[in-house]
């Protein structure tokens, strides 16, 4: 589970930007964000990538949905999780 950071619109698709996530999500098969009023929005079709971090091993998971999310799931601090 991570929460949202930052979310940007490129063309049809959105860029979420997440906090530090120390599961395996890059093999998870389905996306679920979780709103404030608990509303859920699943998806399957997205493609997840950790960043790099000059300075250790971390990284923050950046997270690229196919098609267009309704707005209050793009909101900061939404919950996402993976699942495979």
């Amino acid at each position: 589970m991570c929460m949202i950071i930052n979310a940007t619109k490129i063309g049809n698709d959105t860029v979420l930007d997440c906090s530090e996530y120390n599961g395996d999500f890059l093999g998870s098969k389905i996306l679920k964000i979780i709103d404030h009023n608990k509303q859920i929005f699943t998806t399957s079709d997205f493609i997840v990538e950790k960043t790099r971090n000059c300075f250790g091993n971390g990284g923050f998971p950046w997270v690229m949905v196919k098609g267009d999310i309704p707005v209050n799931f793009k909101a900061k601090g939404n919950t996402i999780l993976f699942e495979s």
